[in-house]
Order: structure tokens, then C-alpha cells, then sequence
């Protein structure tokens, strides 16, 4: 058991839990390892959010509920949850599939996808959460009702794709992970995605109150997030930045100067990694340094460095990073497609030659932790040597980057939805 993660064995009990679909697969992979840790049995009902709503409004009692943390709030108002119990679980995105081996729809932007869906023979989405947005975005989108089908509650939108019921599918991505038979195509594009915070909430006849709490601490610990995250979900506990915001009338000296540096630099800002940073000064004042040239003067062209920029985002799975440079490279000339393909780990199609240089040096940089000779020999040719320094300059800066970003939990800016889904294997 990971650190954070001890559990008390005291007073072992059964907790009946009522839960909704999404964190099914997250659940039950650390349901047995709360088990094991505390003693403690847990007995989840999976239903789908329309018939819990149902269910419990009708009487029916459990220890802990777990759904969309609005519901959570609504059955709180009506005395059936437990007032200030709720915690949230996990943060959900919507996701789209088709069924395996099938042409994938361009997703790279809502533009693309209703075109898409406009050109698709048939579609489905879920009842669940999403479904009314859904419901609401494909009419603004004037996409034919004949096309459209919502499956009943409970009802896995992937084994209607799977069977070849509907060309396209909507559901939460944890959801559309473990369906055999399709190919999850990626997230809602991030100006039309949805996402959904379920959340657990003690119920007010619970006999095991205690024992719903300690689970609630277990799915919320340190110990759970590799396993959420693994499932398509994000640890919505993680969502704020661990290093709070420094003001500048409450800084040292020191760092009220490397402040201000910053923020008349090129940069105009004091943004992303640097707050942190500041925590040491000296450090923040070389690496703003350092960033200054490498996002600003480096040999490379700014298509090259932002593409590098993203590789070393992707590899690190730093959704903020990807955030801030992502429309950066594509006005820089990175083409689009290529981007797509790189955000769910697949080697981009179509890449210049200069692209496919840059590809291969950053890419095996950071999985293979060097470069083949015939790699080195490509981007030499191509870059010379200061282009190659610059380039693993990009890299290693951007790692640092990313590595603080990772460890702040640094939130993206104006609730904006990640688009860095989770991938099973490193790049290719």
C-alpha cells in the first residue's frame, strides 16, 4: 500500500454503495485493495444515473452514493444525502468511438466533427450526464433526429458501436475504454467538451458512515490516482494547484526581482510554472533565463521548437503545457493533423521532413533516453550542431516545465477541459 493510503482494520463492516457507470472500471480494480487494506467489504450497486435518481428518491437506502456531483448536491437539498459529505472522486471527459478497424472522423476541432456527424449515417450517446449537452449540441447543429439514438440507462454506448447499431458513439471516455470491439477516437474537441465531476456523498440512513468515509479517503488518496488515471478518469481532488499564488507584496526580495523580470520579459506574464519556481528564486531567475532563450531565440524555426515543445508535453503528459503551446505551433504552421496524431500517441502522419527529423530525435530523447546513430546523423545534416544542442535545450527545458506543472497540479486556465487523453504505452 502506497504511503498515504493506511486504512484502520478496526470495527471491519460492509458498505453498500450505489454508484454510477463511469468510475466502474477504476472501482473495481482499488475496490479489492481498499478490501484488503482495511477489512472493511464493499457491496456497489452499478446503476445508471436516471434510475438512482429514481431509486433513492423512491426510499431505497445505502451507505455511500457515488454520481455527478450535481446530483450529489441536488439529493443533498433534498435531506438524502448527508450535508458537507460529499467528496469529489474523479473528473470525467466525453469521448467518441467508432467501432475497430473503422475510418476514425477528424475530431480536431468541433468545425471538423460536425461535418462529421453531418456526412455519419447514424450516431449514439448515452443517457447519462452527458446526454442532455448532447442532445442539446447535435440540435444547435442541425444533425437530423432520424440519425440519433440515445441508449436506455445503464446501456453501454460501445457494444451499439460495437455491433455496427450506429457508425459514431458519445460517452464518457471511462466508459468507452474497456468495450471490446471499437476504437476510442479521442475527447470531445476542448471548446465543446463536458466534463463531469462524480463525487461520493454519504447517505443519510447509512449505518456505516465511518467505514463510506474511509473509502472516500482511500479513492481520493495518492494510492488510487495512477489506477484513475489508467482508466480515462482524472483524480478530481488534483484539480487545484498545490503551490497557492504569491503576490508580490508578499514576496522576498528576491523573488518580488526574478517577479518582475518575468513579467517585463517577452513573456508579458507570470504564468504556469513559474509561481512555483519562485519558491527558489535563484532557480526561477536561471531557468527564466533559460526559457527566454529557448522559446524565443533558438536556431530552430518556431514551427520545429513548438512541435518539440509538444512532444516533450505529450511524453509528460502535461496537459497545461499542451494547453499553451498547442495553438502557438499550429499558428506557427505545425500542421494540425499532425498534432492530433501526437496528443494520442500515435507517430504523425504526413510530417515534412524537417517534422519527421524533430519527430524522431525528441521523440526517442525522451523514450529511449538517447538517440540512434541514424537519428543523431539525420538531425545533424538537417539542424547542425547548434540546431541539435537547441533541440535537446527544448527538450530538457520543457521537462523541467513539465515536471513542475506535474507536481504543482497546475490547473488550466478558465476551466478549460484537458486534451491530452491517457495513453497505454509511451510514444512510438
Amino acid at each position: 500500500m502506497a504511503a498515504g493510503a493506511h486504512i484502520s482494520t478496526v470495527g471491519a463492516a460492509e458498505i453498500r454503495v450505489m454508484s454510477s457507470l463511469a468510475i466502474k472500471e477504476a472501482w473495481l480494480e482499488l475496490a479489492p485493495q481498499f478490501e484488503k487494506a482495511s477489512g472493511h467489504q464493499v457491496r456497489t450497486d452499478w446503476v445508471g444515473s436516471q434510475d438512482m435518481m429514481k431509486r433513492l428518491r423512491g426510499g431505497e437506502t445505502v451507505d455511500l452514493v457515488v454520481m455527478a456531483s450535481g446530483a450529489i448536491d441536488e439529493l443533498a437539498k433534498e435531506g438524502r444525502i448527508v450535508q458537507g459529505s460529499r467528496v469529489d472522486l474523479v473528473r470525467s471527459l466525453v469521448g467518441i468511438a467508432v467501432r475497430a478497424g473503422a475510418r476514425k472522423p477528424d475530431i480536431s476541432s468541433s468545425d471538423a466533427l460536425k461535418r462529421e456527424l453531418l456526412a455519419a449515417k447514424s450516431i449514439a450517446y448515452s443517457s447519462g450526464p452527458s446526454g442532455v449537452y448532447l442532445a442539446g449540441l447535435f440540435k444547435r447543429w442541425g444533425i437530423p433526429e432520424a440519425k440519433l439514438t440515445q441508449t436506455p440507462p445503464g446501456s453501454p454506448v460501445g457494444d451499439v458501436i460495437a455491433r455496427g447499431a450506429a457508425e459514431i458513439g458519445f460517452q464518457q471516455v471511462s466508459e468507452l475504454m474497456p468495450v471490446k470491439g471499437i476504437d476510442l477516437v479521442g475527447p470531445l474537441p476542448a471548446d465543446i467538451q463536458l466534463a463531469t465531476v462524480f463525487s461520493a456523498g454519504t447517505h443519510t440512513a447509512a449505518t456505516q458512515g465511518e467505514a463510506a468515509k474511509a473509502l472516500t479517503a482511500f479513492m481520493t488518496s495518492a494510492a488510487a490516482a495512477p489506477v484513475i488515471r489508467a482508466k480515462g478518469l482524472e483524480p478530481a481532488a488534483q484539480q487545484g494547484a498545490r503551490f497557492k499564488p504569491l503576490s508580490p507584496e508578499v514576496m522576498t526580495d528576491a523573488q518580488r526581482k526574478v517577479y518582475e523580470a518575468i513579467a517585463g520579459g517577452p513573456r508579458g506574464g507570470v504564468r504556469g510554472p513559474f509561481n512555483p519556481l519562485l519558491r527558489s528564486p535563484e532557480l526561477a531567475d536561471r531557468a527564466q533565463k533559460m526559457g527566454e532563450y529557448i522559446r524565443f531565440n533558438t536556431s530552430l524555426p518556431p514551427r520545429l521548437s513548438e512541435f518539440a515543445i509538444l512532444i516533450t508535453a505529450r511524453y509528460w503528459g502535461s496537459q497545461y503545457e499542451w494547453h499553451a503551446h498547442h495553438p502557438l505551433a499550429l499558428k506557427a504552421g505545425l500542421p494540425p493533423k499532425v498534432a492530433e496524431d501526437l496528443a494520442h500517441g500515435r507517430r504523425p502522419a504526413g510530417m515534412t521532413e524537417d517534422e519527421s527529423s524533430v519527430y524522431d530525435f525528441c521523440s526517442e530523447l525522451h523514450r529511449d533516453k538517447a538517440v540512434s546513430d541514424a537519428t543523431y546523423a539525420t538531425a545533424l545534416k538537417r539542424f547542425g550542431e547548434r540546431g541539435v544542442v537547441d533541440l535537446i535545450g527544448v527538450s530538457g527545458y520543457y521537462t523541467l516545465v513539465s515536471m513542475v506543472l506535474n507536481v504543482d497540479r497546475h490547473p488550466l486556465p478558465g476551466g478549460a477541459a484537458p486534451q491530452l487523453p491517457p495513453l497505454a504505452s509511451p510514444l512510438k
